[in-house]
């Protein structure tokens, strides 16, 4: 029997008795293998690297099916947009004096539909405390005005008295697949109808982010 040398640690001796395993007989060896663990054979650390490579492989495939998710989800959401991103507004103001000395103020607010369908309503909403209280149509099919045909450009008039901020003025309007949506009037910045109404009724921006109903009233 080979000799076994006591070394500093008893995971040292369990090392000394696996390595001596494999001089003796099948029987012998055998007896040691179960008592300290051992296994001569590679098939252990096979099923260990055969373990591993199947978790890396499922994380890959469960990595890949996210990615595609979101492209998908991506996709239809531009899809959606698509239609409103097409119509556009602008604004010019208009101040003049009148022969008695009082002045007038005039908001000339621009809409240009580059979508390919008509736009069957398009109405120009502030209300700030304060300001002036806007809400004009510029098309309306329930109020009998021709509703904005592709490729067409529409202009409004609204007289105003006090100062207009015009990043609170937005213009909505109803796109193709019926959603509302509206351009901000002072950078033409698209926002989906609930979140712009409440910018337009002078709500926070943090508020109106996480808003998912139009206000009251």
């Amino acid at each position: 029997m080979p000799v076994v040398h006591v070394m500093a640690g008893r995971g040292s001796i369990a090392q000394s008795q696996c390595v001596g395993a494999t001089t003796l007989s099948p029987d012998l060896s055998s007896s040691i293998v179960t008592a300290f663990g051992c296994d001569s054979s590679e098939e252990n650390q096979q099923m260990e690297l055969g373990t591993v490579a199947d978790w890396v492989a499922a994380v890959g495939t469960a990595g890949t099916l996210i990615a595609t998710t979101f492209i998908i989800l991506d996709n239809q959401s531009r899809s959606r947009r698509a239609p409103a991103e097409a119509v556009s507004v602008w604004f010019t103001q208009r101040f003049s004096l009148a022969s008695s000395g009082q002045g007038t103020h005039t908001l000339d607010v621009h809409l240009f539909n580059g979508s390919s369908s008509p736009i069957p309503s398009a109405t120009v909403y502030s209300r700030i405390p304060g300001r002036d209280y806007i809400e004009e149509s510029m098309s309306s099919s329930t109020a009998k005005i021709e509703a904005i045909q592709p490729g067409a450009s529409l202009m409004h008039e609204i007289p105003v008295v006090h100062h207009v901020d015009v990043d609170r003025v937005f213009v909505f309007f109803i796109a193709r697949d019926g959603q509302r949506w509206a351009r901000r009037l002072g950078d033409g910045r698209l926002f989906k109808g609930i979140r712009a109404r409440h910018l337009a009724d002078g709500a926070s921006a943090w508020r109106a982010a996480f808003s998912r109903s139009y206000p009251r009233g």
